[in-house]
């Protein structure tokens, strides 16, 4: 049987990052990894030296799934990719009350792409959605699922 485990998102600048993402979404650090250098082969870049540090941050400090931030020292990126690539486009954060989270992050300075949307058709109807990204182009988003009673 499998679970998420986790999300790992490569930061230009992690110190800023988990600034960022302790500051505005309130994740908490579970663990910092110090600078190190990583097994090429094991993460499919091969052929490179692979140096990075990084730090995994819960949402609850429970022990469930967690984000992980990396900042690669060796070899660098080549910036952000676009939502509509292929890959992963987005994550999500589940709140009980997305107007007043929306409100929240925007006096924290968040830029979202709307306000939020209610759901009305179809197999989502009665969920909200607003999306957002960090300040290094990852898209998030906030979902509030109060009239089916669905969490997470």
């Amino acid at each position: 049987m499998l679970s998420l485990h986790h999300v790992a998102i490569t930061v230009a600048d992690l110190d800023a990052a988990i600034d960022w993402y302790t500051r505005v979404l309130g994740l908490r650090i579970s663990r910092l990894e110090a600078e190190t250098d990583v097994s090429d082969a094991a993460i499919n870049l091969h052929g490179e030296r692979v140096r990075l540090r990084g730090a995994e941050l819960t949402v609850d400090g429970a022990g469930g799934p967690f984000v992980e931030l990396h900042q690669f020292i060796t070899p660098t990126g080549e910036g952000a990719r676009r939502v509509c690539d292929t890959g992963i486009s987005h994550f999500a954060f589940y709140t009980d009350d997305i107007h007043a989270e929306y409100d929240r992050l925007r006096e924290l300075g968040v830029t979202f792409s709307t306000p939020p949307q209610y759901i009305a058709d179809g197999g989502l109807a009665g969920d909200w959605w607003v999306y957002f990204t960090d300040p290094w182009g990852n898209q998030l988003q906030l979902v509030s699922q109060p009239a089916t009673g669905r969490v997470g």
